[in-house]
């Protein structure tokens, strides 16, 4: 009997460790092996405590929604566009809060968040020097730069067909004028580049961040908007399609370029996420079946990518680099399933890829340059 209680004994001993700080019992054999999950493995800190954000795009949509999130996880952020103000195209979203529908989203986080945390930059993506001023703005102000969002673009529709091709009436390569074409590639994809360039170039130049729970020195997070549309194509949309697939492609190859560096860069690809931007289109007929071609029977929300933004910079995705992460609520997996849409049929992913590109913080774009 002795010797079953100390067999007993001996197996709970194996079995469970008492964390002595914590009070919590943790195995010790876990899928880390023989080893128990460090205690730095799952900081109870905000995320990005004193990291400083570029974010562009940063006045409306899914740069708005960005921008907040981060500030609230201890992020100084550099909110850059080419307005502060966009014209009451505010998100009013969770994150957010509705009373901060019109005021400035550098404002609003010195509101919620704390003085001195956020400023303003005012931005042209298509100019270099301009994106080489922004940086340079953000290590005066902060010290350093961690991260940049490259979020701003626009959706390559030209105003005289937007209507048509909410109706399903998109237009086809040799339908599409070449300055559309161009000023559709300089901004989703030019404007990438230049914003990746010289965000690199800073952070090579900076000593990495404090050495995290892996050991790892980061020196810094990339993450590009990019779309459903960077992976797949939909008819009549030629330049975007384009454009996206270039910045999922650029994506990748900075990865890994950079691996060594420890630069981390990954790409967000949403598909339909409403926003101030799309609220014209959804607010007719066209929302029931739009909203039917996703399997969550939902659109997303500005707070759903932002979130996962959060999470491309964080500790939590240190192992994680090249990927063009989808944001769907599972429309990729629809292919083949017809949803009836406006006055065109499609499939369903390209249902909301095709949607997504009035998605984006593009309003201060495409009115600044008349795309």
């Amino acid at each position: 009997m002795d010797i079953v209680v100390i067999s007993m004994a001996v197996l709970v001993v194996r079995c469970f460790a008492r964390d002595r700080q914590g009070g919590r019992e943790l195995s010790p054999r876990s899928q880390y092996g023989a080893h128990r999950v460090p205690e730095s493995a799952f900081p109870d800190c905000p995320r990005l405590q004193n990291r400083t954000a570029i974010v562009t795009g940063a006045s409306s949509g899914l740069g708005r929604a960005i921008s907040v999130l981060y500030a609230r996880e201890g992020a100084n952020v550099v909110c850059a566009d080419l307005s502060p103000n966009v014209g009451g195209m505010h998100t009013k979203d969770e994150l957010s809060g509705n009373e901060g529908g019109d005021t400035p989203t550098h404002e609003l986080i010195e509101q919620q968040v704390g003085k001195g945390r956020a400023t303003f930059v005012k931005v042209d993506v298509c100019d270099e020097s301009s994106i080489e001023a922004m940086v340079a703005a953000a290590v005066e102000k902060y010290g350093r730069l961690d991260i940049i969002v490259n979020n701003a673009g626009i959706t390559g529709v030209p105003k005289e067909n937007e209507e048509a091709f909410v109706n399903g009436a998109g237009l086809r390569l040799h339908e599409t004028s070449t300055e559309s074409f161009d000023l559709t590639i300089r901004i989703n994809t030019r404007g990438l580049f230049l914003g990746c360039k010289h965000a690199i170039k800073q952070m090579l130049k900076q000593e990495p961040l404090e050495a995290n729970s892996r050991g790892d020195r980061t020196r810094g997070w990339i993450v590009n908007t990019a779309s459903m549309l960077g992976l797949v194509a939909f008819p009549g949309v030629p330049a975007y399609v384009t454009s996206k697939h270039g910045a999922v492609g650029l994506t990748k190859q900075i990865a890994i370029d950079y691996a060594k560096d420890r630069i981390h860069c990954n790409a967000l690809c949403p598909a339909f996420v409403d926003t101030p931007m799309t609220s014209k289109v959804i607010a007719g007929p066209i929302r029931h079946p739009l909203t039917a071609a996703h399997p969550c029977q939902t659109l997303g929300k500005p707070e759903d990518v932002a979130r996962v933004a959060l999470f491309l910079v964080s500790e939590d995705a240190q192992w994680v680099t090249g990927v063009p992460m989808v944001i769907d609520g599972g429309v990729a997996e629809t292919e083949g399933e017809e949803e009836d849409v406006g006055n065109s049929t499609a499939q369903g992913s390209s249902c909301a890829g095709r949607k997504e590109q009035n998605v984006g913080d593009v309003g201060a774009f495409e009115r600044e340059m008349g795309s």
